[in-house]
């Protein structure tokens, strides 16, 4: 459940999300000035008997006053462990006085506007407010203090419970009717490890010729991903500072800049978290994103902040663009295929678990149907590898010893191929990874022949 408080600009306003994470010290609030947060945090003393260890996201522009009743019900909402209850949103609409009182406010025109954009089931006001005829189908409950309308907001979650759950399970099954690759002919092992990657949440780089379809394929992703948790809303809703009810796809585009990436109080590139990194026409980004990629892919983290996402690539494979083309010639010599391969670089490239080369296809002979998937399957691939630890991977290093031909690997692109060989496994319902489950997941990997790496 989240709450909303108002911010007014003039004869209209903009509904504020109040996200809350835990912490381990004290309260904390990012956003606004110091002078700022010591006033609210003043405030909150005088009105709650003791303020939880959280961490509160605000807008810079928001003023004390407007954002005291709703932060104030929040933490109340949160001492009471309702803020993990799947209910429809909530609005506090006022200023608080003495003793936690809730001001009556002037009328606003837009609220039930907003209240039906935001899909807010419940309004607190202070009493003797004027609020215009509503057409959103809301509930308004006029309360005396802060207190009072923590106890309406408890009695609206026993009422409402599951509502929210049920809408979005509804959701879900729509979106689980149609078909992300529906509109794709051929490419089916492409389709396929695509799959694979977002199942396992496993890196993934396409390469080919223009027009053999690796933009397209990437497009596909947002579609493919498993719905959010609650749990996991309320993070990615914290670190942006907004409500995020999907999983979030954040894009790097040729000519972005390292600067670019390091903006905001939460870095820009820490908004893929919880969902997909994607990287079009990866040979085109400078080296210091390239760089930069690697090490977000490597250690899942930048400036101490998660970026636990699918990163998903595509890339010409070759300066000309034509290397794989039916149609085009490479004029292309091996030394500016060996050379166009190294600007990307050893390190980024062996942090990959799939590495597929796409061709284009002859539409009269394609195969029209897609591989088989639902997302019910994809959400239980990704919750039997959070489960699994790294030992159980490991295991399967002696199986991979014996199906690779190539000694010299390196022993991250070892553990990869076993992590990749274990989502195969779990995405077919297999209990153990067996030597022809290896071998596929080993023949996902394959970079231009005439391109030595190890």
């Amino acid at each position: 459940m989240l709450i909303y408080g108002y911010q007014s600009q003039g004869f209209t306003g903009n509904l504020i999300p109040i996200v809350l994470a835990q912490n381990t010290a004290e309260l904390t609030i990012l956003g606004p000035s110091l002078a700022k947060q010591r006033e609210i945090r003043i405030l909150l003393k005088t009105i709650l008997p003791s303020l939880p260890k959280v961490t509160i996201q605000l807008p810079n522009s928001v003023t004390t006053q407007e954002i005291l009743a709703p932060l104030s019900l929040a933490l109340l909402a949160y001492e009471r462990h309702l803020l993990t209850l799947d209910c429809p949103a909530v609005l506090c609409y006022g200023e608080i006085g003495l003793g936690g009182v809730l001001k009556p406010s002037p009328s606003l025109r837009d609220i039930p506007l907003r209240c039906t954009d935001q899909a807010i089931g419940l309004v607190l006001v202070g009493r003797q407010t004027l609020l215009p005829s509503r057409s959103g189908n809301f509930e308004l409950c006029e309360c005396e203090t802060i207190q009072d309308a923590g106890s309406q907001l408890c009695k609206y979650c026993l009422q409402h419970q599951g509502e929210k759950a049920s809408s979005e399970e509804n959701t879900t099954g729509a979106e689980s009717l149609s078909d992300p690759f529906s509109n794709i002919i051929g490419l089916k092992r492409a389709k396929q490890a695509l799959l694979y990657a977002v199942a396992g949440n496993l890196p993934i780089l396409f390469y080919g010729p223009p027009g053999s379809g690796k933009s397209l394929l990437l497009s596909r992703i947002a579609s493919l991903l498993p719905a959010l948790t609650s749990e996991s809303q309320q993070e990615l809703s914290a670190m942006q500072a907004q409500r995020i009810d999907k999983p979030p796809v954040f894009e790097i585009h040729p000519g972005t800049k390292e600067a670019d990436l390091m903006k905001g109080v939460v870095p820009a590139i820490c908004k893929a978290h919880g969902g997909s990194l994607i990287v079009d026409e990866l040979s085109h980004q400078k080296p210091n994103i390239l760089t930069l990629l690697a090490s977000v892919m490597d250690s899942r983290t930048f400036s101490g902040y998660p970026v636990n996402t699918l990163v998903a690539c595509a890339t010409n494979a070759c300066s000309c663009a034509n290397l794989g083309s039916v149609q085009g010639v490479c004029h292309c010599s091996e030394m500016q295929i060996d050379k166009f391969w190294a600007r990307l670089g050893y390190p980024l490239l062996d942090r990959f678990a799939i590495a597929l080369c796409l061709h284009s296809e002859n539409l009269l002979v394609s195969e029209v149907n897609a591989p088989t998937f639902d997302y019910e399957r994809i959400r239980e691939v990704r919750k039997l590898q959070k489960q699994r630890s790294e030992q159980e991977i490991r295991r399967l290093l002696p199986l991979y010893t014996k199906i690779s031909c190539n000694t010299q690997l390196s022993f991250r692109r070892s553990l990869l191929c076993c992590k990749l060989a274990r989502t195969i496994a779990d995405y077919e319902g297999k209990i153990l990874v067996t030597q022809a489950i290896m071998q596929e997941a080993e023949q996902l990997y394959l970079l231009p022949k005439d391109r030595h790496y190890h």
